[in-house]
């Protein structure tokens, strides 16, 4: 576990993402009952290069969430919680536990964390529910695995992606 940048509220406020937009996703998740909910890819890498360079981000395009429980769930949630004039459900993978949605017009992918087992090369992998560590140990690049912690606001990072961006 990596929290030399333990970030605050502060550095979650992005321009065009409401300011409670985090803490709802957490506390609406939370309240269906996982445990575990996290942001994960380009947007924690561009949040670590922010914070390194002393900057602000000023665009997000989307969100990716990992958790340790069923992404329809969650989405069906976050959009009974606060009405489908604020969220749209776009796309429900079950195949994959992916949900991509659209909350105050920001995409956001719902991934339910998983490991992939391939019976043969070109074909499409069986699903495994995992946990969060064993999802992120099947990504591609490091830089990929780091994740915040939406509970504490700890950034987590298990293959050294940091050291990675700050190279």
């Amino acid at each position: 576990l990596y929290s030399m940048y333990l970030l605050n509220n502060h550095d979650l406020d992005i321009e065009g993402i409401p300011k409670d937009f985090f803490q709802t996703i957490h506390s609406t998740a939370k309240g269906i009952g996982i445990k575990k909910i996290a942001i994960i890819g380009g947007l924690v890498r561009d949040l670590i290069i922010s914070k390194m360079n002393q900057e602000k981000i000023n665009k997000v395009f989307d969100i990716d969430l990992i958790i340790e429980g069923s992404s329809s769930k969650l989405a069906k949630a976050i959009q009974e919680n606060l009405g489908k004039e604020r969220v749209n459900i776009i796309k429900n993978n079950l195949n994959y536990n992916t949900v991509e949605i659209t909350l105050d017009g920001v995409k956001i992918d719902i991934a339910s964390a998983r490991q992939e087992k391939y019976i043969s090369p070109g074909e499409n992998p069986i699903i495994i529910e995992s946990d969060f560590e064993s999802d992120i140990s099947r990504r591609d690049f490091n830089i990929n695995t780091i994740a915040i912690d939406l509970s504490s606001n700890q950034i987590i990072d298990l293959y050294d992606g940091i050291k990675s961006i700050s190279i």
